[in-house]
């Protein structure tokens, strides 16, 4: 009798095409573990400088608040005043010089605003955000990907 060569024989050769493919997909998954592992510590790393930017911004927020107490009382005084002027001593020259004392204390106020709002866009870790969703989509498509 004649020997069948290995490569011949029905089911050798699938056996080390398999092993070879298994090999290949536990490279493929060692590589993506790798890569989600590093994706996880640059993630870390973003939302915890956001959070320290977020803390320095509310604190500068608090801090505008605070100087807008004495401008906003002012403001009232100012709009009281002029309220009352105008009852008692209908003189244009009076209610200008009143006006030009409200808009004096308004004006400030009204850049501080801007300022805080301008400050506050800053406080909802929207890059952090965006990188997790950026990784969702990217496992979520890399799963629904076919085999090659």
């Amino acid at each position: 009798m004649s020997e069948i060569p290995d490569q011949s024989r029905p089911g050798e050769g699938e056996t080390a095409t398999g092993e070879a493919d298994l090999q290949t997909e536990l490279k493929a998954l060692a590589e993506w573990a790798k890569h989600a592992a590093l994706t996880g510590k640059d993630l870390g790393k973003l939302a915890f400088t956001e959070i320290r930017l977020t803390m320095s911004e509310s604190g500068r927020i608090a801090v505008l608040a605070l100087a807008m107490l004495p401008l906003a009382l002012l403001a009232w005084i100012g709009v009281s005043v002029l309220l009352g002027w105008w009852a008692y001593v209908p003189s244009e020259s009076v209610t200008l010089g009143l006006v030009a004392f409200l808009a004096v204390q308004i004006i400030p106020m009204l850049i501080m605003l801007m300022m805080i709002k301008s400050s506050s866009k800053n406080l909802g870790l929207k890059t952090t955000k965006q990188h997790i969703h950026a990784f969702r989509q990217g496992i979520k498509d890399g799963a629904q990907r076919p085999d090659q």
